[in-house]
């Protein structure tokens, strides 16, 4: 009877720390199952130098419209 008693006290100690461990890999943080190789890219992406493409100055300027409380009836007929 003890016998019995110890062996199912392992597996629930086995399945207890399955659970754990699968818990963990489902909710525990992405950082953990990162690949070091995709860390490696990130980093190195990161300190490339990016050129800026030269900006354009625009010289015109857009004509505002009027507001609709302001705008002129001269198109109703009297």
């Amino acid at each position: 009877m003890k016998h019995e008693n110890e062996g199912f006290k392992d597996k629930v100690k086995f399945l207890e720390e399955q659970f754990k461990l699968s818990q963990s890999q489902k909710y525990g943080s992405p950082s953990d199952t990162a690949d070091p190789m995709q860390l490696m890219r990130r980093r190195s992406y990161q300190f490339k130098k990016i050129e800026e493409p030269d900006l354009e100055e625009i010289t015109y300027k857009r004509k505002k419209d009027r507001s609709k409380s302001r705008k002129t009836y001269k198109d109703l007929e009297a």
